[in-house]
């Protein structure tokens, strides 16, 4: 009753009345997508989910992109490092496929932006220690203090999830690299 969604998605519906259920997770880390807690593979755990949500835990060394809330908001790509990461996403009206990519190297993270569409995407880093700095080329990102004060060439540290927020603006058929100092 528990099934991968490709090999980077795991998804454990709770098929009781109760709202707890063991899981086995498959070689690899896996991250609780709700809660951002993290699980070694090759073992079971024990979880919790709220009643009528969907358990779903992402293989760390994954890229997740995902629509935003708003219509016309920003693209979201979830990245859980560890291990180097890249995905295509076919875009219809383009006939063409973006791409992302992403790899940590010692102090420096690397996320590449290489879109078909004029897009603004919000990178979400999972797992983060401080960072220091975040740039694109020689322009420096701006920190802000909240989420909700994101806006392209921002970033925003969680410091509750240990999770990292940079807002990307990119234009049809541009490459952006981020890099990512800690």
């Amino acid at each position: 009753d528990q099934f991968l969604l490709g090999d980077e998605i795991l998804v454990a519906p709770i098929c009781t009345e109760t709202s707890r259920r063991t899981v086995y997770f498959p070689m690899g880390i896996w991250t609780d997508f709700r809660t951002n807690q993290v699980h070694a593979g090759r073992q079971t755990a024990e979880i919790e989910a709220p009643t009528g949500e969907l358990p779903l835990f992402v293989r760390n060394g994954s890229i997740l992109p995902l629509a935003g809330d708003e219509p016309g908001g920003p693209m979201i790509l979830h990245y859980l490092p560890k291990l180097a990461a890249e995905f295509l996403l076919y875009e219809p009206d383009t006939y063409d496929y973006s791409q992302f990519h992403a790899s940590p190297a010692l102090d420096l993270m690397r996320l590449e932006i290489e879109s078909r569409k004029a897009r603004t995407y919000e990178w979400i880093v999972h797992h983060l220690p401080e960072v220091r700095e975040v740039r694109t080329g020689e322009t420096v990102f701006t920190r802000v203090s909240e989420g909700r004060s994101l806006r392209p060439g921002a970033w925003y540290y969680d410091q509750e999830q240990t999770n990292l927020h940079v807002m990307v603006e990119v234009p049809a058929s541009a490459t952006r690299v981020t890099h990512i100092a800690f």
